[in-house]
């Protein structure tokens, strides 16, 4: 039974060694795909970045058909001069054109959207505003850039209520006789519109620990929860790569998901205002995750002819050393047995058995050797087989074999002469 034994412990041997390398396989998988999480996360910073800039830019946009008026120029012009008494009719006039105007920006219409005069002081506004007419932003770094010429984004909050601004000038006869400002707070629709450019990731704009607008994918049931990304976000903030580049490195936020955390920086002076971008760790639970986490041309790449073969042929190697160990030698100790039956041997030869089976053929010649010896102390010698080791049923499988050996080994030393 030495190599049928051998062959099973070289089959566990294998067996063990493809589950170790199913495991590492796993285990490597799994890390590729962890840090492709952060290239995606990467590349999906890079990716809102270039949407806030583009946004910003359609918003200046639309507000140069407010400052390309005449009308507005010689509103400003006038409200510049601060003749008290023409405010009224110059804030009526002008938060006409500003409704109007802002009804026609469709998505981007503006929360407030406001004009100011040469000196900075709020002349008329639209929308949901809590500027009031005479609210001076003179010393606000866009107004004074606005002022001079440039046209400029940027971030204020007012009210408590972080928005994004974009500022451009209106000019009158060559001079710079006012600003337009359109301010949009951050709203889901904002992070909406992120996290589909980006492939469905959670998005979420913060305002120190707290969010302010987010979105997660309803399509996909693994998204990042908002309650994780905001558990991340302490963390963030207080990290080395945040505080000197005003953004995190990719994070782990519990066990399952990743994220990143970009400040919102105006004018070089940061605010307390960021977004996040999360996604998902791949988690491949056990090695049989990755034949569910394979496509379909993974499937079909895999050699099944060939490996069944294989199969096969490990399974014939193995039933050919059974046959050989046990069932050839059980069935040459079977024929040695009936040749004694039939009186053309009177032992069974011992040489022509290994193993176990020369032990049993040993017990089967000592029974007969103690059977004989009492016959010839005067008693009738037993002439079958069965008279030597009673009567029992025909075996009819190696088994019932077997158990025949074990009886007349029981048997034979109570024979009397």
């Amino acid at each position: 039974m030495l190599l049928s034994r051998f062959w099973i412990i070289l089959l566990s041997f294998t067996a063990t060694f493809a589950l170790a390398a199913g495991t590492l396989s796993r285990n490597f998988i799994q890390r590729e795909l962890a840090e492709e999480v952060d290239a995606k996360l990467k590349q999906d910073r890079n990716t809102i970045e270039a949407a806030l800039r583009h946004e910003a830019r359609l918003r200046l946009d639309d507000i140069a058909v407010i400052t390309a008026n005449p009308s507005v120029g010689i509103a400003l012009k006038q409200a510049s001069q601060r003749n008290p008494k023409r405010y009224g009719t110059l804030q009526s006039s002008l938060e006409g054109l500003l409704k109007n105007n802002n009804a026609k920006f469709a998505e981007l219409k503006a929360d407030i959207l406001f004009a100011l005069e040469s000196h900075g002081l709020v002349v008329a506004s639209a929308g949901n505003t809590p500027v009031q007419v005479g609210d001076s932003f003179r010393h606000f770094p866009v107004v004074t850039a606005a002022l001079s010429g440039h046209v400029r984004d940027s971030l204020w909050v007012l009210g408590g209520v972080p928005y994004r601004i974009a500022a451009r000038p209106v000019v009158y006869h060559g001079s710079y006789v006012g600003v337009i400002v359109h301010a949009k707070s951050f709203d889901r629709s904002l992070a909406q519109k992120l996290s589909k450019l980006t492939g469905g990731t959670s998005v979420a704009f913060f305002q120190g620990t707290k969010i302010i607008a987010s979105h997660e994918p309803a399509n996909n049931p693994n998204a990042t929860s908002q309650h994780k990304i905001v558990s991340g976000i302490t963390k963030a903030i207080k990290s080395k790569d945040y505080e000197k580049e005003w953004r995190s490195a990719v994070q782990s936020i519990g066990d399952t998901d990743k994220a990143i955390y970009v400040a919102l920086v105006a004018q070089a002076l940061p605010f307390d205002i960021g977004y996040a971008i999360a996604r998902p760790k791949p988690n491949i639970a056990s090695i049989s995750s990755l034949f569910s986490a394979a496509s379909s041309d993974d499937i079909n790449n895999i050699p099944f002819v060939s490996l069944s073969l294989l199969c096969l042929f490990l399974v014939a190697i193995g039933m050919a050393l059974i046959w050989w160990e046990r069932d050839r030698t059980l069935g040459l100790l079977q024929k040695a047995i009936q040749s004694i039956v039939r009186k053309e041997h009177e032992r069974l030869k011992l040489t022509d058995f290994s193993g176990i089976y020369r032990g049993l053929a040993q017990d089967v010649n000592q029974a007969l050797d103690t059977v004989i010896s009492g016959t010839a102390s005067g008693r009738q010698k037993p002439t079958t087989l069965d008279a030597i080791l009673g009567s029992s049923p025909t075996p009819s499988s190696s088994g019932d074999f077997l158990l025949s050996l074990k009886m007349a080994r029981t048997l034979a030393p109570t024979i009397r002469p």
